[in-house]
């Protein structure tokens, strides 16, 4: 799976782990969109709904999926957002 990284718990059972450095690419394409400070709360409330206080280092390959698929969504939502706000305002 790209993106993923696979180690050896305690348990001697295999876990998965989101790369931060993807989830730091959703960052920063939330901030790009709505700003710093939203764009990081968007992304963490977005997480939060989906996986309570669960840590993104937590996240499943599964769980990793369905969450890049609703921030997906959610981008896209804002993204259309705001553009019918910048053509409502152009004469």
């Amino acid at each position: 799976m790209v993106g993923a990284k696979n180690f050896i718990n305690r348990e001697g059972s295999i876990k998965y782990i989101m790369k931060i450095s993807k989830w730091n690419n959703i960052m920063n394409s939330f901030q790009d969109l709505m700003g710093w400070s939203k764009g990081i709360t968007e992304v963490i409330v977005t997480k939060r709904l989906a996986f309570g206080k669960k840590g993104i280092e937590e996240i499943s390959g599964r769980e990793e999926k369905y969450l890049v698929h609703i921030l997906r969504k959610r981008y896209r939502e804002i993204n259309e957002i705001e553009k019918q706000k910048k053509d409502s305002r152009s004469p």
